[in-house]
């Protein structure tokens, strides 16, 4: 890797007569370790990578106080930077279509800026989401890198990854993502018959051929990637170990699922039955077994993995089996309106405040939806708090639980619903029923 020696010796000759020519040589031996593309940019002047009115932008900025703080010290932040999409996915709720569906500079660097700048914040994923991402140029993305590595201090690790459909990628794009460290994440919806009738073109053309274009150029960069998957009833008539074998043999290491939500406002398009969690977890349930005897050394399945650690040690670090989210997951629109998790945009009740109007940490700390979302949650643990699995699930993931009490007559509120699927995970795990050792 070469260090832009340049760049380098401008930065260092701020510092005065003290730094000499050896200075100059050890701090680029060690920034030589690091990624190029991240200290190139690091040390790149403002006006190379912002416009003039996009630099004014940023002075006006720096007079904004900065409020207090209802931020927590681990933030997810889902960046929904475009709703634009080049799909029609048919479950899907997230697409727009029509001007002002990509986000503005001001709502960007003010966002990143109210983040970073905030002293106790220690650890921020920033999540790029849709929309398509790659529907924008990389020097979206790279100008709010700039703001990143700008705004923040010398405690605070922050981390970026995106969500795609990995059918415009490009060498550009795939570059970029390498080069700057992104964590890739591509949206799969099992074998060709099921993908190519879930994610389509407006056209209504399946799309499993250019996502296997995509997912052969991230091998071909070199660029590690996991898999997203919705369940729907396509996924279910499947069944688990027929879905299980598909994603092993196209080589998926890592997958995430979600069963097939409603939406959460009459405004949404996505026209996929809901698959109900109890459901939902049959399929798990189904999975696990497969997936546990056959396949736990070839593909990470991320709930099931999840419950296996938390079974076996105690804890798991994935949100929907841990204590109360609200406030921590944070999902951005175009327009600069703050909600919770995707999975709630669109409903009023879990929509925080806007970026136009307030400051985020005052928002967050005044917000009365917020605190009423953080009680509701609340009340959702305590009254499953006996439950005897309580302390591996904690409950589960509370829009799961949202929608089971709305859409599910005969829910039952003491159980998350997760009790089968973590007896089946207990026994296999105390019993080590492959004869592996639990990873």
């Amino acid at each position: 890797m070469e260090i832009t020696t340049s760049r380098l010796q401008r930065t260092l000759a701020q510092l005065g007569p003290l730094v000499s020519e050896k200075s100059l040589g050890d701090l680029q031996a060690i920034l030589a370790t690091e990624r190029s593309a991240v200290w190139d940019l690091h040390l790149t002047p403002v006006e190379e990578v912002f416009s003039a009115q996009e630099r004014s932008t940023l002075e006006n900025m720096t007079l904004e106080p900065y409020g207090r703080s209802g931020l927590k010290r681990q933030m997810v932040i889902i960046l929904k930077a475009t709703r634009l999409c080049n799909l029609r996915c048919t479950y899907c709720n997230a697409w727009r279509e029509g001007p002002n569906q990509i986000m503005e500079f001001s709502v960007l660097a003010k966002l990143i800026r109210e983040i970073l700048a905030t002293q106790q914040v220690q650890n921020v994923d920033f999540v790029w989401h849709g929309g398509e991402v790659t529907l924008l140029p990389t020097s979206y993305l790279k100008k709010a890198l700039w703001l990143q590595q700008h705004y923040c201090s010398p405690q605070t690790t922050v981390a970026n990854s995106i969500q795609t459909n990995a059918t415009r990628l490009t060498p550009e794009w795939l570059s970029f993502l390498r080069d700057y460290g992104f964590g890739v994440g591509v949206s799969i919806d099992g074998p060709p018959e099921i993908h190519d009738k879930r994610r389509v073109t407006k056209s209504g053309r399946g799309t499993w051929r250019d996502v296997k274009r995509g997912i052969d150029l991230l091998r071909e960069f070199e660029i590690p990637f996991g898999a997203l998957a919705v369940i729907d009833e396509c996924a279910l008539e499947l069944g688990a170990a027929a879905y299980l074998r598909y994603l092993v043999d196209i080589g998926v290491t890592q997958v995430a699922l979600l069963n097939a939500l409603p939406p959460n406002s009459a405004d949404c398009a996505g026209t996929a039955a809901y698959v109900p969690h109890d459901r939902f977890t049959g399929f798990l349930r189904d999975l696990f077994a497969a997936w546990w005897s056959t396949a736990r050394d070839a593909i990470e399945i991320r709930e099931l993995q999840a419950l296996v650690e938390a079974v076996a040690r105690g804890t798991t670090g994935l949100c929907i089996f841990n204590d109360n989210c609200m406030g921590q997951y944070l999902t951005i629109d175009p327009n600069g309106d703050v909600s919770a998790c995707d999975k709630y945009v669109g409903d009023p009740a879990y929509m925080f405040g806007n970026l136009r109007e307030r400051n985020l940490n005052e928002m967050l700390e005044q917000s009365t939806t917020l605190a009423a979302a953080h009680a509701g949650v609340a009340a959702q643990k305590r009254r499953m708090s006996a439950c005897p699995h309580y302390k591996i699930c904690f409950g589960g993931c509370p829009h799961d639980v949202r929608l089971s009490e709305k859409y599910r007559p005969e829910w039952q509120p003491d159980c998350c619903g997760l009790s089968e699927l973590i007896d089946d995970i207990s026994q296999a795990v105390s019993g080590n029923v492959a004869g592996a050792e639990v990873s």
